[in-house]
C-alpha cells in the first residue's frame, strides 16, 4: 500500500507523495471523519520502510499514563526507524497532550510521529507548532463519480444520490459499492432526511414516531445538515442557518443520550 494507490484528492495526493519521499519526524494529518486519516498515516509508514506502532490503549485512547510509556520506549537507543501513529490525536487529555509535547520537543533521529485528528483545535497550539499539518481534502466530484462508475454505478439517479451520501469520503463511496444492503439503507436514509425537511408538520410528526434506534436518528440528522449545508452554499438565509443550529444541537443531545423523541418534535414543530 503507497500514497499513489489510495482515492484521494489530487492536490492531497500530490502533498502526500512529497512527504512519502521524507516524512518529517513530526506530521498532523488533519480532515473530516471517513477522509482516510489512519489509512494515509499506515502508507506512509510502510513507504518509508520504518516499523510502525499505533499508540494507545486496548480502546484505542491515549492516556498519560500511555504517553509517559512512549516516553520510556523512545528514549532507548535504535538505528531502526520506528514510526508512531497517535489516530484521532484531539482525544488526548491536557495532560496527554503536555506530556506529549516533551516528546515533540526532544526527539531521537530515528522517532517519528504522524498524529491524525478531525478537530486539531481541540490541539495544544504548542502541539501545532511542533508538527507539519497536512489537510486532507475529500475528494471532487468528478473523481467520485469516476470511482462510482468504475465500481458499476452508471445509473444517473442512483449516481447522484450516492455522490451526495459519500460526498467526498473515500471509505464511504466504497462501502457504498461493495456493500449493497448498505447501500440501500444509506439511500432510504437520505429520502428520510430528506421528507424530514421538506414534508408537512403532519409527515415530520408520523416519521418521528417510526424512529426508536438512536443512530437511526443521528444518521437522519447527519444527512439533514448535509442538505442543509448544500442549500445554504446556493442561498443563505436566517431561516436555513436556525434549522441547521436546531439540528445541531438536537444531534448532541442524543448523542449525550437525551431523549430521542423529544429532540426530534423540537425541529419537526418549528
Amino acid at each position: 500500500m503507497s500514497i499513489q494507490t489510495l482515492h484521494l484528492h489530487s492536490t492531497t495526493k500530490a502533498h502526500l507523495s512529497m512527504l512519502e519521499k521524507k516524512i518529517p519526524q513530526g506530521l498532523m494529518l488533519v480532515g473530516p471523519e471517513g477522509v482516510g486519516l489512519l489509512t494515509i498515516a499506515r502508507a506512509l509508514a510502510k513507504s518509508s520502510g520504518a516499523v510502525a506502532q499505533i499508540v494507545g490503549d486496548e480502546a484505542g485512547n491515549i492516556t498519560i499514563q500511555t504517553v509517559r510509556e512512549l516516553y520510556v520506549r523512545t528514549r532507548s537507543k535504535t538505528s531502526q526507524k520506528e514510526i508512531f501513529i497517535l489516530d484521532n490525536a484531539e482525544g488526548m487529555g491536557r495532560d496527554a497532550q503536555n506530556a506529549f509535547l516533551k516528546l515533540l520537543e526532544e526527539p531521537n533521529k530515528t522517532t517519528y510521529f504522524i498524529l491524525t485528528a478531525h478537530d486539531k483545535s481541540a490541539l495544544l497550539p504548542t502541539i501545532l507548532s511542533r508538527v507539519q499539518v497536512v489537510e486532507v481534502k475529500r475528494m471532487t466530484r468528478p473523481a467520485s463519480a469516476a470511482l462510482l462508475r468504475a465500481h458499476g454505478v452508471t445509473e444517473a439517479d442512483k449516481l447522484a444520490q450516492l455522490l451526495f451520501i459519500a460526498s467526498g469520503l473515500p471509505a464511504e463511496l466504497l462501502r457504498l459499492t461493495a456493500d449493497e444492503a448498505y447501500q440501500r439503507g444509506r439511500i432510504a436514509a437520505a429520502s428520510q432526511a430528506k421528507q424530514f425537511l421538506t414534508g408537512t408538520m403532519y409527515q415530520r410528526i408520523a416519521m418521528i414516531s417510526s424512529i426508536s434506534s438512536r443512530d437511526e436518528a443521528t444518521e437522519m440528522l447527519a444527512l439533514s445538515l448535509q442538505m442543509l449545508r448544500v442549500q445554504l452554499g446556493q442561498h443563505r438565509t436566517t431561516d436555513v442557518l436556525h434549522k441547521i443550529n436546531m439540528i445541531v444541537a438536537a444531534k448532541e443531545r442524543i448523542e449525550a443520550n437525551g431523549h430521542i423523541r423529544t429532540q426530534l418534535l423540537r425541529i419537526a414543530l418549528l
